[in-house]
């Protein structure tokens, strides 16, 4: 069912599929640690690794990830899995710790950031490389440029002006995909996470391709309350969940409601909530004078912003995130039961864990795994139509580009009447911003708000977009951060992830398609404005 689009996630879902299938039948502990040997028996050639111990071992710590633990905080190797299964079994709640995990026995070692010359170079009579390198650092050798590393600064010269393409760069996938350089190598060339500058973004997750970073899970929690039966079981899905599967959300609903949920919740109605509100904190913020707002739905740019931009975190939205209002609603209908948040975001796991209004997060990966071990496909399954009134265009389109600032920007008719009841009304909210107004965009864009106070001038409505956030994105981030009153927007909307939400790293389908399938699903929801009870969200 899973977007594979490449061999490790292929094996990634098939240790989730495994795990899931020995919840279910109630064997995990009894059977977890034949997994490795079941999927690499005795007599098959290793294809991956050195050998199939080798390919067993790491097969060990991916279940180890995925039964909820920490790679990194193993400290006896001869601990069984069906100890660590004995302990994820047992737990009530959700443990306290970082949303990503290093296996260092994966970690291929990879050489660092560099540039190099390959055996295309042909001594050209030019030496254009060597005309242009601001540091001298390349020589001749053998007829052959050469770069001296401990002279070379890394500019990238000699790359763009070498007519052969002879000179390449050489790096890390994983240094090279994060944005804020969390990831360095140790004495022995193995990665190593700064969690201290971490943002959570994934990026690192899906860019290794030796495996070598996992998410530590929440399924096996899930799944075994799922299967007990006891709890009230609500899975709240994320907007940008909707476009991952070949199914309507009402064959989504009747697939979960098959593999063990009590009911099923759009998150876009969390997200109609935030507009609304996010909308008015927009407007008495730009009416203090306040020269930007950013949005605040991204955790990962939360994060981004709290350890490296200072200078933005006073204009951070106080608006809580739609994962938060849609939970809060459950639990105000079933004070008991279970909130199970699905979506595409590791990040948003740290959000989670953060909130006592969500009870669990899952990816939309981890969701697909469980529902392939009960042989549940939503595409075959149908129609149940959910429970709640139908979200808006705006709420569902949170997850795509621009959403989350055309969301605000059509709020912002309600904002001068909205009441915030009491303990809603953002808290600190000192800082000013503006939002975005179309469906697309620019970022060259204008609008005006409407309703302004009485003799007042609508605010002016300036979008600026971020996204995604990768080390371009950072920069940008970095440079409105040192002098807001300079920003080219008013709203700030950073999205970390190519697309929108619907480009995570835990994702089925390529952000584009999932993109396309979203926005022809808008077509059918009701716009905000046409939504009844909008002044009471």
């Amino acid at each position: 069912m899973a977007f594979r689009d490449n061999v490790f996630q292929q094996i990634y879902q098939e240790v989730f599929i495994r795990v899931c299938k020995l919840v279910r039948e109630g064997q995990l502990v009894e059977k977890v640690d034949r997994i490795p040997i079941d999927m690499y028996p005795k007599k098959v050639k290793a294809e991956y690794r050195c050998c199939i111990y080798k390919q067993r071992e790491i097969i060990r710590y991916r279940i180890m990830a995925c039964l909820g633990f920490l790679i990194e905080n193993e400290e006896d190797e001869a601990k069984p899995m069906s100890e660590y299964a004995r302990e994820a079994l047992s737990r009530t709640r959700v443990v306290q710790q970082q949303a990503i995990t290093l296996c260092s026995d994966a970690c291929q070692s990879c050489v660092p950031s560099k540039y190099f010359v390959t055996n295309a170079c042909q001594g050209c009579l030019a030496r254009p490389c060597m005309v242009n390198c601001p540091k001298q650092c390349i020589t001749r050798v053998g007829n052959q440029a050469q770069i001296d590393p401990e002279k070379c600064i890394k500019c990238g010269r000699c790359e763009k002006v070498c007519p052969y393409h002879a000179i390449i760069r050489l790096h890390a996938p994983c240094e090279e995909a994060c944005p804020v350089g969390a990831i360095q190598k140790d004495h022995t060339g193995k990665a190593v996470i700064d969690f201290d500058k971490c943002i959570y973004c994934g990026n690192c997750f899906r860019a290794c391709p030796f495996g070598a970073i996992n998410q530590p899970s929440q399924i096996v929690d899930v799944m075994r309350r799922l299967v007990e039966g006891q709890d009230r079981m609500v899975a709240m899905l994320a907007p940008a969940i909707l476009g991952q599967f070949r199914a309507s959300l009402d064959q989504l609903n009747t697939a979960l409601l098959q593999l063990g949920f009590a009911e099923v919740v759009e998150v876009s109605a969390g997200a109609d909530k935030t507009a609304v509100l996010e909308a008015a904190e927009f407007q008495e913020r730009i009416q203090r004078g306040d020269p930007l707002m950013t949005t605040s739905c991204c955790p990962a740019f939360y994060e981004a912003v709290k350890k490296h931009c200072p200078g933005l975190r006073p204009y951070i939205s106080h608006t809580a995130s739609p994962m938060s209002y849609i939970a809060d609603m459950v639990k105000q209908r079933a004070p008991n039961a279970q909130t199970v948040f699905v979506g595409p975001c590791v990040a948003k796991r740290m959000e989670g864990m953060r909130r006592e209004n969500v009870d669990y997060v899952l990816t939309v990966r981890e969701l697909s795994a469980m529902l392939d071990s009960s042989s549940i496909d939503p595409a075959k399954c149908e129609a149940t139509p959910l429970n709640h009134r139908a979200t808006s265009r705006q709420g569902l389109g949170f997850c795509i580009t621009a959403g989350v600032a055309d969301a605000v920007s059509a709020a912002l008719p309600f904002a001068a009447q909205r009441q915030f009841p009491s303990g809603e009304r953002p808290q600190n909210a000192s800082a000013t911003t503006t939002t975005a107004t179309t469906a697309d965009c620019p970022a060259e864009s204008e609008t005006r708000s409407g309703s302004p106070e009485p003799g007042q001038e609508p605010p002016l409505v300036r979008p600026h977009l971020i996204q995604p956030l990768d080390k371009a994105g950072f920069k940008g981030l970095l440079q409105i951060g040192r002098n807001p009153a300079k920003s080219p927007g008013n709203l700030i909307e950073c999205m970390a992830c190519p697309g929108g939400c619907v480009g995570g790293p835990a994702t089925l389908i390529p952000s584009t398609m999932a993109s396309s399938r979203v926005r022809k699903m808008l077509l059918a929801r009701p716009h905000l404005c046409d939504i009844e009870d909008v002044h009471s969200l």
